[in-house]
């Protein structure tokens, strides 16, 4: 029996478990597979090139007041809120408190 099935098994009568998404990101990576990634929407699709150029051209990821001005949003905030998006559909990871703590996902 699998440690999920063991989960399930476990849970109760009537009370199925669903394994939590880490538990799923464990069996993924022991299984040999890759995580998928979400599809981004086309906004994100162009929030994360501009951040692939910055960092081709640059060296190192934009500040979140560098990518608005790049990309013309007037508030740093409304990148944010790209940039979560992107960070949990798989297309990259932020390193928090850091202020070019951006990484794309390969």
């Amino acid at each position: 029996m699998t440690q999920q099935t063991q989960a399930v098994a476990s849970s109760g009568p009537g009370h199925p478990q669903i394994p939590d998404a880490a538990s799923m990101r464990r069996h993924w990576k022991s299984s040999g597979d890759q995580e998928m990634k979400i599809e981004a929407s086309p906004r994100q699709k162009v929030v994360l090139e501009a951040l692939k150029k910055w960092i081709s051209e640059n060296g190192w990821p934009p500040t979140r007041a560098e990518l608005a001005k790049d990309l013309g949003i007037a508030s740093p905030n409304g990148v944010d809120e790209h940039l979560k998006a992107l960070a949990k559909k798989g297309h990259i990871t932020m390193v928090p408190k850091v202020s070019r703590g951006i990484r794309i996902v390969a």
